[in-house]
């Protein structure tokens, strides 16, 4: 999780549009889809971690909703990641 929250760092990529000329109607729904789970967990900052012209993986931070610790999410459209920030850092 150390490398996708560095790369969620350094990345500037918060839209289809700057990794992809021109996307799909799946890929669009997809991304639509991520950003409402990050709304829904009061989340922010979502960015693109890493594309190809099959799918891509975004990642983001939110609050936990029990204890208010930030917690980062990576999803890969497959499997999704999610860890206490404190515990990537440590």
């Amino acid at each position: 999780m150390l490398y996708n929250y560095r790369r969620f760092q350094l990345s500037s990529d918060t839209e289809l549009r700057h990794v992809y000329k021109s996307t799909s109607e799946k890929k669009e729904k997809a991304f639509r889809n991520c950003v409402s789970n990050m709304v829904w967990r009061n989340g922010t900052g979502i960015k693109i971690l890493s594309h190809n012209c099959f799918r891509f993986v975004i990642g983001y931070e939110y609050p936990d909703k029990e204890t208010g610790e930030v917690r980062f999410l990576v999803d890969t459209g497959k499997k999704i990641y999610d860890e206490k920030l404190s515990d990537i850092l440590a």
